[in-house]
């Protein structure tokens, strides 16, 4: 359909990742009566591996990802990291290890404190709770929605001794961390639906949740293999077009009424960059003009690091298949958590000895800042990923001290049951500070939780690339809607909260009404 011509749609999602496939199952699911079309430069998620949750560590690096690389790290012994995201329908939803985080409600507070009026917890709490259906239910917990919840994959035998374990170093059991408190030792609740053996649960990434149910629908055309290469402005910087490459050839895609980017952390900013909208001096270097001088496109870019303790199982469970059963929010009570540990069984896992066991933990609002820019004017060129992580020295010290926290569970499970055998790494002779930093510099990995890309913040910040209603500063009938337009990283895993701000951009699209074009006026810079 789209090859046969210049064809037009009302709106346009760029990205059928999790934020994206949330916004327009919010769209479909009102009485709206416009056309849409989902752009995915991937292609189907309905495939064994993805869909098989006990599979879910063997897809990064796959065809499913698109396989990014850092900039080398100078504060990390010059390293290079892999950056994962999802190039399939549904986005890292369809590659990610599946732990449900909402965050803690504080992040959310703390945004709104910060002018992003209407992002408040409370104000979210209708979006979280209609899309899940949590098996567990219980106060502030949705039992109706798309996508399956439950802790009950995360126990067995071994899962069990770790909550005991962690109950003799005074962590409290928190039986659900997603009802408003976070703290306290708990078992991961999976984004999975439960079946029988030898599959025992399925994937529910947000493709499979919230759009196939609706593939019929005629208001909604999905093109996969698409590349959204440049977004088209008129005279008054109103988008009315997105250029797209599919297979070898461009394309023109005419919008009625909104265009809304959904590419991620990763590709939203380039897309912008790409179309003259951002830093007028970057924009230059590459001869591309500035239609739009926006300098905090590309900034803001935060990413948690994982660092793990890793232990020989000294005994092996028969029967389990699962991977990261029990996790530990720790922190001051008062506010969010400082650090989130998350226990991996690895009997067979890429980057682990066979029948291993890592404690991994996770500083989870570090004061590192990065960015994202261009490497080339070509649309389809990498851009360039530059975290500048562990740059902060705080970061460093946070990271140790939570590194020593993962060494003490780790001893401290191996003490109190015969699961775990010797230390694998950081090792028995690295004890120093400076031994555990050097081990933290070179194992330290990113965990797929970068965010803050296209900073949502008030018109008074600088920094801000989209409004509290989503939209791109100066430029008419374009919103941003994934975790880039986050303006600091969320308290866990980063799916839910990508899933919740799809969601929220359809509420306001939705609320608005039957929008037209001329109702979209350029929001001023």
């Amino acid at each position: 359909m789209i090859k046969t011509g210049k064809v037009s749609f009302d709106y346009v999602v760029i990205g059928a990742g999790a934020a994206g496939c949330a916004l327009v199952n919010r769209l479909l699911s009102s009485n709206i009566n416009n056309t849409i079309l989902l752009i995915e430069a991937g292609g189907s998620n309905n495939v064994p591996e993805i869909q098989d949750f006990t599979r879910a560590m063997s897809l990064r690096g796959t065809v499913y990802d698109w396989n990014d690389k850092s900039e080398p790290q100078g504060c990390m012994d010059g390293q290079p990291m892999d950056y994962d995201a999802g190039c399939v329908n549904g986005g890292g939803s369809s590659i990610n290890g599946m732990v449900w985080v909402r965050g803690n409600p504080l992040d959310y507070d703390g945004w709104a404190a910060n002018g992003c009026v209407g992002w408040d917890y409370n104000s979210l709490l209708p979006v979280f709770t209609r899309t899940e259906n949590y098996a567990g239910g219980g106060p502030n917990r949705g039992t109706t929605g798309p996508i399956n919840i439950t802790n009950a994959l995360s126990q067995n035998p071994v899962s069990n001794a770790f909550m005991t374990a962690m109950a003799n170093m005074g962590f409290a059991t928190n039986a659900d961390y997603n009802s408003g408190v976070q703290n306290g030792v708990f078992y991961t609740q999976l984004n999975v639906l439960q079946t029988d053996p030898p599959i025992f649960g399925f994937r529910q990434d947000a493709f499979s949740t919230m759009i196939q149910p609706g593939i019929n629908d005629p208001r909604l055309v999905i093109a996969n293999g698409a590349i959204a290469t440049k977004l088209q402005l008129d005279g008054n910087n109103n988008v009315v077009g997105v250029q797209l490459f599919i297979v070898d050839a461009f394309f023109d895609v005419g919008v009625n009424v909104e265009a809304i980017l959904c590419a991620g952390t990763i590709r939203s900013p380039q897309l912008l960059m790409l179309s003259g909208i951002g830093d007028p001096q970057q924009l230059a270097n590459f001869g591309i003009n500035c239609l739009v001088p926006l300098s905090g496109v590309g900034q803001n870019l935060q990413d948690q690091l994982v660092v793990f303790v890793v232990r020989a199982l000294q005994t092996i469970d028969p029967n389990h298949f699962s991977v990261m059963d029990n996790g530990v929010f720790a922190g001051n009570a008062n506010a969010p958590p400082d650090y989130q540990t998350q226990t991996f069984y690895m009997a067979a896992n890429p980057g682990f000895p066979p029948n291993s066991f890592a404690i991994g933990n996770i500083v989870l609002h570090p004061a590192s800042r990065g960015t994202l820019s261009l490497a080339s004017s070509d649309p389809l060129a990498r851009p360039l990923i530059q975290p500048m992580l562990l740059c902060n020295p705080s970061d460093v010290n946070l990271s140790l001290q939570g590194l020593k926290l993962a060494r003490q569970m780790a001893n401290e499970f191996a003490a109190s049951s015969s699961w775990l055998g010797a230390e694998l790494s950081p090792g028995p002779n690295v004890v120093t500070d400076a031994q555990l930093i050097d081990y933290m510099n070179q194992s330290s990995v990113p965990d797929f939780h970068f965010v803050g890309t296209c900073k949502m913040g008030p018109q008074s910040d600088p920094g801000a690339v989209v409004n509290p209603r989503l939209q791109v500063y100066g430029v008419g009938a374009l919103r941003v809607a994934d975790a880039s337009i986050m303006p600091t990283v969320t308290s866990g895993n980063t799916n839910c909260p990508a899933i919740t701000i799809g969601g929220r951009c359809g509420d306001f699209i939705v609320g608005a009404g039957q929008l037209t074009t001329a109702a979209c006026a350029t929001v001023a810079p």
